[in-house]
């Protein structure tokens, strides 16, 4: 846990509070740093309940390493990355086919890698989800009991088989004059289309965003888009927020 007078130190500036960590812009020797602390108490909401470190899991797979800010430090307590002069990335980064293919670039290398990453058990991860949810709130048991129903029948079709960030929203996806991807805690051995499905309905992806995401990753994967089974885990990746929401403390 962070303590509250770390914020009033002249070079810290206290960015946010995340659910699992407390981000802080550190100035340092004319440089400037972004550090995380790990609040252990949160790590619950995870899918292995439990944090793995970045460099650690991720160092074998060197491909990554271009959309990855340079790491200084890395613990189960405490991140030290490089500062990033970015900005988050939005709903319009579909429409420009240049950075659309910097994304799918990142996403082809991504979904290609097994690594050393756990496996995301998600029906497990469900089960954990749905008992926080119903203990956060045990008036609404009878809701999330069909919450998680209609998310163990569209969990039938999750196939784990290589490398997913699980958390690609506008805030974990940077942009300065290239493309880099933050915030690893959710990282797995999950489903490819799994990972594009969250990607789709956290940056609200109209149909035709859909398409150019569609053919762009096709393009640099050469396989086939099953479209039915990624509309499947669209809905499976809602469902999981909604629990995931109602599950957290905060």
């Amino acid at each position: 846990m962070v303590s509250s007078d770390l914020g009033a130190i002249d070079n810290w500036k206290k960015i946010h509070t995340g659910i699992t960590n407390f981000s802080y812009c550190l100035s340092c020797c004319e440089k400037r740093f972004f550090v995380q602390f790990i609040d252990p108490e949160k790590l619950i909401q995870l899918p292995q309940q439990k944090f793995f470190p970045i460099c650690q899991t991720l160092s074998t797979y060197q491909k990554l390493q271009p959309w990855l800010a340079k790491c200084f430090i890395d613990t189960a307590e405490l991140r030290v990355f490089e500062w990033l002069d970015a900005t988050t990335s939005h709903n319009k980064l579909f429409d420009e086919s240049s950075i659309l293919r910097q994304l799918c670039h990142f996403l082809a290398v991504l979904h290609d890698g097994i690594g050393t990453l756990p496996m995301l058990d998600i029906q497990r991860h469900l089960n954990h989800l749905y008992e926080l949810a119903v203990k956060n709130n045990p008036n609404e048991k009878k809701a999330f009991s069909l919450i998680y129903e209609k998310s163990l029948l569209s969990a039938k079709k999750f196939t784990p088989t290589k490398i997913c960030h699980n958390d690609l929203s506008p805030g974990n996806i940077l942009l300065n004059d290239k493309l880099f991807v933050v915030d690893w805690e959710y990282a797995c051995i999950g489903d490819p289309l799994f990972d594009i499905a969250g990607l789709s309905f956290n940056f609200g992806l109209t149909l035709e965003q859909e398409n150019n995401l569609f053919q762009a990753y096709n393009n640099l994967t050469g396989g086939f888009f099953h479209k039915e089974k990624f509309y499947e885990m669209k809905v499976l990746y809602e469902l999981v927020c909604q629990l995931w929401l109602a599950g957290n403390n905060n």
